[in-house]
């Protein structure tokens, strides 16, 4: 018996010995890490978008989350990584808490922001994450953006800028004065030569048309000195006409467009409404090239125009500034009038901004040396240029917009026509030559005519094949789509675009995805309007052009009035107010108005809410605070328009101050 006790206490132990190796075999074998339910609704954004050696930054940056009740808020994150996208330091924290000491415009809003203070001493470049928590079933999981840059470049010294200034302006007046004594071919040779021989000059040459100097400057900046014969835009005259091939009449047809062929081309899509109405007209030259100049006459038949009804804005010379451009993508139709040439192979054209040390900030001396912008030179006198890489890096998403470039050499390649399709653009019009004025002036007012008054595609508006009569015998040319057209519909009542496409903005006007506790009355988005939130200062309204259908009757849309001046200012003078107006060519009507006395019987408090007074100002006591209507339906009778062309504003008024603010939600407006 003992020995079979012994050999069964010998079989116990050693299975015992071999559970205990499976159990701790299995112990150590890795889990899997649970999967974030998180995503991020923007791509990271960072403003400014580089920083220049030496000088103390605060950079805002931000990113947009969608609501998540597993997210854990204080996890939010910038993070500065490597070349091979290994964390190297934590930054600071992104919050969403309206507070502009982080950078922050609007509590609630789903965009979490951080001011994050960088001082670099040498050129480089900073890479960024941003990194999110969220608290899963089996643990915490992390979410990260994608990496994203901030490009570190060198000062531009005053001295510098304003030698390359001069140097500029010095080329351009010697080319004048050399052109007549000894022809145009030796004058842009013996300027080639001067320039050259500059200092500061690290290398020059021909564009490859021949009618510009390029240079580059050991400073970083790119300068172009154009060589402008009379009447056109952006290139000179001496030149041999090109070989043509002439278009047979049998292929001047609509189709399919082939970029890599130098005939006008088309892509086969479904048909592209235009998704605004607002028409910018950038007449950066106006001066210029009066009278042949077809800004006035544009003007005149879009404003005419009653159904589409257009809202025309139309700026000249100085006031065609940089910035500006930034603004593009509020306009369903961008008309460039100015000068343009190749440079390096990039398509560019001439903003009507002089260039000064007044305007050589930080961000401008970013893009000077990333080539966003240059400096080009007509007459002796200096302007601001644009690449399509300024296109690309500041224009937000167009509404399928038509853009036509009257410029010199507009379409003489893709890449202009390219960073503005790429941003939602869907046709792109221009010239591939040095363009004489008369001939912009005829292909544009034809081809607005067509698309305005005879309601025609793009491509039927378009006719392929035509040429400059004069030297150089530029061919007019168009990318992209066939099929856009121009609509008379009232568009993004819902704010579904996620933005204020076909809307057009004066003041603190947004699109909101959330509002603290407060979603859209339907859908993902809705409107904001209001006294002037976060940077803002100017109180907001948003209005659209449009044609109310025959047989449509009933403005109807949904408001959420929140206020600061709830409840302490009842019966005060400080009547912040919501106003909805309908305009006619020959009336004007306020359909809808209702300001603080109106509405206090009916509001609750926003509990959670604030906007730009800070925290500390606010007591204990029930009056303190922003309080709402909450969403509120209103049905309005437009019977007397229907058939006719209007423009509808919602406006958000300040009365008495701006210390304390009003915001007005707005959603699901429609007519019915």
């Amino acid at each position: 018996m003992k020995t079979y006790a012994k050999l069964a206490c010998g079989l116990i132990v050693v299975f015992a010995l071999i559970l205990g190796s499976c159990s701790k075999k299995k112990s150590t074998e890795p889990t899997k890490p649970p999967t974030s339910s998180l995503t991020f609704s923007t791509s990271p954004t960072a403003d400014p978008s580089g920083l220049v050696v030496g000088e103390d930054a605060g950079v805002i940056i931000r990113v947009g989350i969608t609501p998540n009740s597993k997210l854990i808020a204080s996890s939010i994150r910038l993070l500065r990584v490597n070349s091979q996208n290994q964390v190297i330091d934590s930054l600071s924290l992104l919050y969403d808490d309206g507070d502009l000491a982080h950078g922050d415009e609007i509590i609630g809003d789903r965009i979490f922001s951080t001011k994050q203070n960088f001082h670099e001493s040498s050129p480089g470049t900073i890479h960024l994450q941003i990194r999110a928590i969220t608290l899963e079933t089996g643990g915490n999981a992390t979410a990260y953006t994608q990496i994203f840059t901030l490009p570190v470049v060198s000062e531009i010294s005053d001295e510098e800028f304003n030698h390359t200034m001069t140097l500029q302006s010095g080329g351009s007046n010697k080319f004048d004065s050399l052109k007549n004594a000894v022809g145009e071919s030796q004058a842009k040779q013996q300027t080639l030569d001067w320039v050259k021989a500059q200092s500061g000059v690290d290398s020059a040459g021909l564009t490859e048309g021949g009618d510009a100097i390029w240079v580059e400057y050991s400073s970083g900046i790119r300068g172009t000195i154009l060589f402008i014969g009379a009447g056109v835009r952006g290139g000179s005259l001496e030149r041999e006409r090109a070989a043509r091939v002439q278009v047979p009449p049998s292929q001047q047809t609509r189709g399919t467009l082939d970029l890599t062929r130098s005939r006008p081309a088309y892509t086969l899509v479904d048909e592209d409404t235009v998704g605004s109405t607002n028409v910018m007209i950038y007449d950066a030259f106006f001066t210029g090239f009066s009278p042949d100049d077809e800004g006035d006459a544009l003007c005149t038949l879009l404003v005419k125009s009653q159904c589409p009804k257009f809202t025309v804005t139309r700026l000249k010379d100085a006031a065609c500034t940089v910035e500006l451009v930034k603004t593009f993508p509020q306009y369903g139709t961008i008309y460039l009038i100015t000068h343009g040439n190749v440079d390096n192979g990039q398509v560019y054209f001439l903003s009507g901004e002089v260039t000064n040390l007044a305007s050589l900030d930080a961000q401008r001396t970013i893009d000077l040396f990333l080539k966003r912008l240059g400096v080009s030179t007509v007459g002796g006198n200096n302007y601001y240029s644009i690449y399509p890489s300024f296109i690309s890096t500041y224009c937000g998403t167009f509404p399928k917009s038509i853009v036509f470039s009257a410029s010199c050499f507009s379409g003489r390649n893709q890449t202009m026509s390219d960073a503005f399709k790429n941003k939602g653009a869907v046709t792109f019009l221009g010239y591939d030559n040095s363009v004489n004025s008369g001939f912009c002036v005829s292909m544009a007012t034809d081809f607005f005519q067509k698309m305005v008054n005879q309601q025609k595609k793009t491509g039927e508006a378009f006719t392929p094949g035509q040429i400059d009569p004069d030297a150089p015998y530029a061919l007019f040319k168009m990318f992209g789509s066939n099929k856009a057209r121009y609509g008379s519909e009232f568009v993004n009542g819902d704010f579904e675009t996620g933005s204020l496409q076909g809307w057009t903005k004066e003041g603190d006007g947004r699109v909101l995805s959330q509002l603290v506790f407060i979603s859209p009355s339907q859908g993902n988005f809705m409107g904001i309007i209001s006294t002037g939130l976060g940077y803002t200062t100017t109180s907001g309204s948003i209005s659209q052009g449009f044609c109310i259908p025959a047989d449509k009757t009933t403005l109807a849309f949904k408001y959420n009035f929140l206020s600061e001046e709830f409840m302490k200012y009842v019966g005060d003078v400080y009547q912040d107010y919501l106003k909805v107006v309908l305009k006619t060519d020959s009336s004007e009507v306020s359909l809808f108005y209702r300001k603080i006395d109106d509405l206090a019987g009916e509001v609750t408090q926003a509990i959670g809410i604030h906007f730009d007074q800070p925290l500390w100002v606010l007591d204990d006591t029930t009056e303190d605070g922003v309080w709402m209507t909450g969403w509120t339906t209103v049905t309005l009778d437009v019977s007397a328009y229907a058939g006719k062309p209007v423009t509808l504003t919602f406006a958000c008024g300040d009365v008495g101050d701006s210390i304390f603010d009003t915001a007005i939600l707005l959603d699901d407006i429609k007519i019915q």
